[in-house]
């Protein structure tokens, strides 16, 4: 028997950017423009291939410990509300 969870992973990775972009520039291109987080897949094994491992910049925690959860942040089966998901807050023991 198996259970679902809705795990929230947390990745400190380095990453380059041009010099002269802003927080806010670099902010856009990761989240609203054409840059698709697959990408971040090649980012994690180019990491993985200089350090050896990438557990030191990973971290994961359970968001829902319902009966399904789902791939969504608007998931009407968890039990934290999508304002704390945002925020971030330590949620491991809902």
């Amino acid at each position: 028997m198996k259970q679902n969870k809705l795990i929230q992973w947390r990745i400190n990775l380095p990453m380059d950017f041009p010099a002269d972009w802003t927080d806010e520039q670099i902010l856009f291109y990761l989240n609203d423009s054409n840059w698709c987080c697959d990408n971040l897949i090649e980012e994690l094994q180019k990491y993985s291939k200089e350090h050896g491992c990438i557990c030191n910049i990973t971290k994961a925690q359970i968001l829902c410990r319902g009966q399904r959860a789902k791939l969504s942040f608007l998931d009407d089966t968890c039990e934290i509300p999508l304002e704390e998901i945002k925020r971030g807050l330590n949620t491991t023991n809902v």
